[in-house]
């Protein structure tokens, strides 16, 4: 009796694809990449619009108001930094100018919390909220009056 025959060979299968053996991957590195991206462009518009807001001229005013006030100074010290992240809106359009912020304030002896609310009118500033809330006293200083008159004589030609 002859030996059976030899059966074919089993076909091999085919290799998997560079995608099918790497799909996980891309799908987890691009996602974590679109995460990354929107984290970063977030960070970096957040940061534009601070720096907007504490180099707009409300800003501006209203920060040389506080920084002269002497109950202030005795309050929370000198030098009196006004700290990196700045709550708020303005508008420095050629129509509108106006100003809307709660800024952190510290200083050697105390930290505080500023509020503006301003809008300018031709070419002076008219405030309708500036105070200073001092964290450890609870004390609360409206520096409205000095702020409008100090944006009145800066508006004089």
């Amino acid at each position: 009796m002859p030996p059976p025959p030899v059966p074919p060979p089993l076909p091999t299968p085919r290799p998997k694809t560079w995608w099918e053996r790497n799909w996980i991957w891309v799908a987890v590195l691009g996602g974590g990449a679109l995460v990354a991206a929107f984290a970063v462009s977030a960070i970096v518009g957040l940061g534009w619009i601070n720096k907007r807001i504490k180099t707009s001229e409300g800003y501006v005013l209203a920060m040389e108001v506080v920084r002269s006030d002497e109950r202030i100074r005795a309050a929370l010290g000198e030098p009196l930094v006004d700290e990196k992240v700045v709550t708020g809106s303005f508008n420095d359009s050629s129509s509108m100018h106006m100003v809307f912020a709660q800024v952190p304030l510290s200083g050697p002896k105390g930290r505080a919390t500023m509020m503006i609310n301003g809008v300018r009118f031709d070419k002076a500033w008219e405030f309708n909220t500036l105070s200073i809330n001092i964290e450890s006293t609870h004390e609360t200083i409206d520096l409205r009056a000095a702020a409008n008159a100090a944006s009145k004589r800066a508006a004089k030609p």
